[in-house]
């Protein structure tokens, strides 16, 4: 499932993740929590919302959204589509 508000993705937590409740716990990280990540050289402790602007899982036919400033999704405009192709291309051609 693909999932905006406005004109932002927002990011989609794994079905894996969800199934085996660990999506609930990123869902509910209070505004001051911080994770430490690895940028290549070193490990960097950063507020965890700073990098989601929002998050949606699935699970059991009910979709899940938290937004970063907890803003209540019924007042925001938010669209969904499934993550199959929208498109597919055929018979493709590079040209030199």
């Amino acid at each position: 499932m693909n999932m905006v508000v406005g004109d932002s993705f927002i990011s989609p937590i794994c079905d894996k993740i969800m199934n085996n409740g660990n999506g609930f716990n990123l869902l509910k990280k209070g505004l001051n929590d911080s994770v430490l990540y690895n940028n290549g050289t070193s490990p960097v402790k950063t507020n965890y919302w700073d990098a989601v602007g929002a998050l949606c899982g699935y699970l059991n036919g009910m979709t899940y959204i938290r937004f970063r400033n907890g803003d209540d999704p019924n007042r925001r405009d938010i669209r969904s589509c499934p993550s199959a192709n929208a498109i597919t291309l055929k018979d493709k051609t590079s040209l030199p």
